[in-house]
């Protein structure tokens, strides 16, 4: 989808994004900081992520971003 949204596509795109997102800014920014989070998933390569040594994981960055994203009056 490209352009501008009407309204309605606006509410209902937040819906779907609460909808499919299960946890509150501030336990994804909890998790996102634990070694377990950076210890799991898969690199922008293929690479499986098995350490927290190892480049992050598409999952971690994605959270990052979802933070950096999400709707701006959600309580964190």
């Amino acid at each position: 989808m490209t352009g501008s949204f009407s309204p309605e596509e606006r509410r209902d795109i937040e819906a779907e994004f609460h909808r499919l997102v299960n946890l509150s800014p501030a336990k994804l920014r909890a998790w996102l900081a634990t070694d377990d989070s950076r210890s799991v998933g898969m690199t922008a390569v293929g690479e499986r992520v098995t350490g927290s040594a190892q480049p992050e994981a598409v999952g971690h960055h994605m959270g990052e971003r979802i933070l950096e994203s999400g709707p701006r009056n959600t309580p964190t």
